[in-house]
């Protein structure tokens, strides 16, 4: 429905309406369960439902889920990207320059390195995660949040600036939601029916709660282009639906944000679908049945792996001492018979190999096709190894992620087009960072193109560097002062104490050069000996 100005006011059954709708639909798609399965073997609780026949359920298990997983997440993460601002109609290379800067400032203030890791690490695991951009500053760190806590208008496309509205989902200490409420205006009567509530059924792996909760809705909508916003619970409404735009006086007429502030990533996309196939959800029949075959080695080998007393009952007249160490045995009977006929030990029977080799061939079959098994996780000696060959090994292990290195870089790209966008609405003028200020009346009008600088940040690629530069100083190629210059900043050597070197060396040299000039400007004593004196005073004939 619309008020007298003509914009769009979503009540809160309306929003609470939508946000069930989705709901529903991540119910049927069993979404919650699927997410929660994946983080709880990749944490290693992979026995939480099954007890044995004894009712043990600290039962074995190999778990290669985790490796696997950190392994992909690193090398991606690794990889070392910045955004660099480029082809603004208009706009002075000088002012690219001062926003790629910007955008350096804001990546590092905002430990998005951190971030990036934390969403790719969720983002392998549940399929896809969702980062939320909740400031206009681009300093501040923005929130990760698991697949189960956004809604989506439309979950059949995976573009999150295509969607008809989002929702966030979270739960909220009530009395924090109350002080929001009053902070935007609210009614007292809208305050008071904000109430704690028990809805905790979309919470992962904890859903216990200290305080007071209920559940909030952060609703977004683009309504003419122009992203709007507005804040509920399932009773009330706390902020009004609003868009994020540049007002005056209570008008909306400025720049307004055109993108969601809440970027995606998708690790792998499932057709006709907005949520995507992690890592963990291919690997769990076969890590199940590696377990199964362990939890059956384990029973057989407590059975038939280690000597048992065997000993005639009527014969023994305290069994108890059999398993006492040093005890003494009671044999009963009259009759002559051989010790060894009335008690014994049962030799260990072998086990047959087939078990362990199955169960090793399933692990190591499945990691390896899953492109994380030993050789692609880099099992060799670095030192060994010729720089360009590092690099190309290196290269090798990533084809197999290359999609998802491809996916880290969109991700990137549309931090820096929507920061771009923040810094404009935001600072409708100018925004200053440090030294950097940028003139941003001019930019409103203007959409920046984004190139995505890459640079590695490994320990192979340090090798690798480091290796190439050695063989230029051994090839006579450069000198030794330009070879420290090129080493990198954490080389084996340290480059600080090689600096040193040559500052020592240079102030030697320094030193020796004036030591060589003032002997050249002294005369020789003996020589002045041997010149002849004129008794006037002047300077001999033929001297000159």
């Amino acid at each position: 429905m619309k008020n007298e100005k003509n914009k769009i006011v979503r009540d809160a059954s309306e929003i609470w309406k939508r946000y069930e709708k989705s709901k529903d639909y991540m119910t049927k798609k069993n979404l919650k369960e699927r997410t929660e399965r994946s983080w709880k073997f990749y944490i290693g609780k992979q026995w939480y439902d099954t007890r044995d026949s004894k009712g043990e359920r600290n039962l074995p298990s190999m778990n290669f889920i985790k490796p696997s997983i950190k392994y992909k997440v690193s090398s991606i993460s690794q990889h070392l990207l910045t955004a660099i601002y480029s082809d603004l109609d208009g706009t002075d290379e000088e002012t690219c320059n001062s926003l790629s800067q910007l955008f350096s400032i804001s990546w590092e203030k905002a430990k998005m390195d951190s971030i990036s890791w934390k969403a790719l690490k969720h983002c392998a695991i549940g399929g896809d995660t969702y980062v939320y951009f909740y400031s206009g500053d681009t300093r501040k760190k923005p929130q990760v949040l698991l697949n189960t806590n956004i809604l989506l208008g439309d979950e059949n496309t995976s573009d999150i600036q295509e969607q008809p509205y989002i929702i966030i989902e979270e739960r909220m200490p009530v009395e924090q939601l109350r002080h929001e409420a009053k902070l935007n205006g609210a009614s007292q009567e809208v305050i008071d029916g904000i109430a704690p509530d028990s809805n905790t059924d979309t919470q992962l792996l904890n859903n216990d709660e200290v305080s007071e909760k209920a559940t909030a809705l952060i609703y977004f909508e683009k309504i003419n282009g122009i992203v709007n916003v507005a804040r509920a619970t399932k009773s009330a409404v706390y902020e009004p639906l609003h868009p994020i735009q540049q007002s005056r006086h209570g008008e909306y007429t400025g720049a307004g944000l055109t993108q969601y502030p809440i970027l995606n990533m998708v690790w792998e996309e499932f057709p006709n679908t907005a949520r995507g196939v992690g890592e963990v959800e291919q690997f769990l029949s076969n890590q199940l049945e590696a377990n199964k075959m362990l939890v059956r080695r384990a029973i057989s080998s407590k059975q038939t792996s280690f000597p048992r007393v065997a000993y005639d009952e009527t014969a023994v007249a305290n069994p108890e001492e059999i398993d006492t160490v040093g005890g003494k045995i009671k044999l009963n009977g009259g009759q002559t018979q051989s010790v060894s006929s009335l008690i014994t030990y049962l030799n260990p029977a072998s086990q047959a190999p087939d078990a362990k080799e199955l169960t090793d061939e399933l692990i190591d079959k499945t990691r390896d096709l899953s492109g994380a098994g030993d050789v692609m996780m880099g099992n060799y000696n670095p030192s060994r190894v010729a720089g360009t060959a590092i690099t190309t090994i290196r290269e090798q292990q990533e084809l197999p992620l290359n999609e998802q290195v491809e996916m880290y870089q969109n991700f990137v790209e549309d931090v820096a087009l929507l920061w771009y966008e923040l810094w404009i609405v935001y600072n409708p003028v100018s925004i200053k960072m440090g030294n950097i200020e940028v003139d941003t009346s001019v930019l409103q009008e203007q959409k920046p193109s984004i190139k995505i600088d890459i640079t590695e940040n490994t320990t192979l690629s340090k090798a690798a560097e480091q290796t190439e530069i050695t063989n230029l100083l051994m090839n006579d190629k450069i000198s030794f002062e330009e070879y420290v210059e090129l080493l990198p900043d954490q080389a084996a050597i340290s480059k600080k104490k090689l600096l040193s070197i040559i500052q020592e060396r240079k102030l030697q040299q320094e030193q020796m050069a004036r030591q060589e000039a003032q002997n050249q400007l002294q005369p020789d004593a003996g020589t002045l000996n041997e010149q002849p004196i004129n008794p006037s005073g002047g300077v001999p004939e033929g001297v000159s």
